[in-house]
């Protein structure tokens, strides 16, 4: 039996993991994909993700972003980095969406997202 990582997959080749790029994509995608997955950078940016979804539910990505500190920013590179990162999260079943509001960041309507409890055996 393989041990789970942090976020409860049993490994890379557990069937768990989300595709980090499309079959569709040009390869400089797959190749930057391979490179921050064998960096160990995707898992760590899904890590602040998670921590900052937890600490600030029903958030958008952009009040993620706006609520991150500067050592998490520098880690996650850009905004963007938190939504790619969310729709891991998402496919893992450790965040959900829990609606659509007016984000007090931009001031459009955006999906905002919350952690998902883990259940008791």
């Amino acid at each position: 039996m393989k041990q789970p990582d942090l976020f409860g997959r049993p490994d890379q080749y557990g069937g768990y993991t989300q595709p980090v790029a499309r079959d569709t994509d040009p390869d400089t995608s797959h190749e930057a994909a391979a490179k921050i997955t064998a960096a160990g950078k995707r898992d760590a940016h899904a890590a602040i993700v998670l921590r900052l979804i937890v600490a600030n539910p029903k958030s958008t990505y952009l009040e993620l972003w706006a609520a991150a500190g500067e050592n998490d920013k520098e880690s996650l590179g850009e905004s963007f980095t938190i939504m790619r990162r969310i729709a891991g999260l998402e496919s893992w079943g450790k965040v959900k969406r829990c609606g659509r509001r007016i984000c007090r960041v931009n001031g459009l309507r955006m999906t905002t997202w919350e952690h998902v409890k883990e259940q008791a055996p």
